[in-house]
């Protein structure tokens, strides 16, 4: 994938990797090393996709060998400055998953009694747009038709 990324993007370069959550976890440390043997002192980006109070917290970190004389104990991730840009498409992006972000998701069943609530109201709509076609408050309409076949049908499956 790198090698035909980079024949349409010869001069972007592979400085470190990504992770959605909330920092660093136990598995950072072996993805880490495997991103050390590719690129020097890769940085590893951490991308918390649950957007707490409103805010996508993103942060970097590099890995620091802890050691005792010549012998390596562990690596350490520390925190780096990390000066956030994004072109107006992206930012425009992470503004609407920010409003767009829910404190949960709905059940099966909640999302099926969400879906038959909004079916409910639009045959509601059907059934006033027919009333008004009768009475020749409104002239029928092909378009409103096929919205009609639409919905009918959505509801004899759905039922």
């Amino acid at each position: 994938m790198l090698v035909s990324h980079q024949k349409v993007n010869p001069k972007e370069v592979i400085v470190g990797w990504y992770s959605t959550g909330l920092g660093v976890t136990g598995g950072s440390a072996l993805i880490h090393d495997f991103y050390s043997r590719e690129v020097p002192n890769p940085v590893h980006l951490t991308v918390d996709t649950g957007f707490r109070n409103g805010e996508g917290t993103i942060k970097a970190y590099v890995s620091v060998n802890l050691a005792l004389g010549d012998r390596q104990l562990a690596a350490q991730f520390q925190e780096i400055p990390l000066d956030l840009r994004m072109v107006e498409a992206e930012r425009l992006g992470f503004d609407i998953l920010k409003t767009t972000a829910v404190d949960k998701l709905p059940n099966d069943l909640e999302g099926m009694e969400v879906t038959m609530q909004r079916l409910l109201a639009l045959i509601d709509d059907v059934y006033k747009y027919v009333d008004d076609v009768v009475v020749r408050k409104l002239a029928p309409s092909p378009s409103i038709f096929f919205l009609f076949v639409t919905i009918a049908f959505c509801y004899n499956v759905c039922s």
